[in-house]
């Protein structure tokens, strides 16, 4: 994430860089100075994490939802695999995980992840309430807790994957 300060200097023209001493000696690359209308406009640019392992991963507050909120869907895909709860339970289950799914086929379509596209195609498929594919409780069982795994996982590499 970049942080942008604004600092008013008259003295320096339009397109010169500052250079910065550290505190061994070499010189930092100062910050590009903008115009804004009569006054100079010093905008520099710093950034939060300069860990060398952070760089290249995106971690933004969008990211960090779509991985809780689907955290979250996971959490209640394996809590349904090992208990016996009512059918209206099941029913918002999969309500909430087909446009999960949904939201997310669409998200790595757009990412150009094609293979992930078509699991989260047949995940919303698999659990759609409005055509629904009846099966026992058993039966349904072991289906979510492969499913909660599948997206601890995918939260797991989504949350740290490079840039594309």
């Amino acid at each position: 994430m970049r942080q942008s300060k604004e600092i008013i200097c008259n003295h320096l023209r339009w397109g010169q860089t500052l250079a910065v001493r550290s505190h061994v000696g070499r010189a930092i690359p100062g910050p590009r100075i903008r115009t804004w209308g009569t006054q100079r406009i010093l905008a520099a640019t710093t950034k939060q994490n300069e860990n060398p392992g952070q760089r290249g991963t995106i971690m933004n507050r969008e990211r960090i939802l779509e991985v809780v909120l689907t955290m979250l869907c996971a959490v209640l895909l394996l809590i349904a695999s090992v208990g016996k709860y009512p059918y209206g339970f099941y029913m918002v289950l999969r309500l909430v995980i087909t446009v999960g799914a949904v939201y997310w086929a669409w998200r790595v379509y757009k990412a150009g992840l094609r293979f992930w596209t078509w699991i989260f195609a047949a995940v919303a498929l698999l659990l759609n309430p409005f055509l629904p594919i009846r099966m026992q409780r058993t039966q349904w069982q072991p289906i979510d807790l492969c499913l909660g795994i599948l997206l601890i996982g995918w939260s797991g590499y989504w949350l740290f994957r490079k840039r594309t």
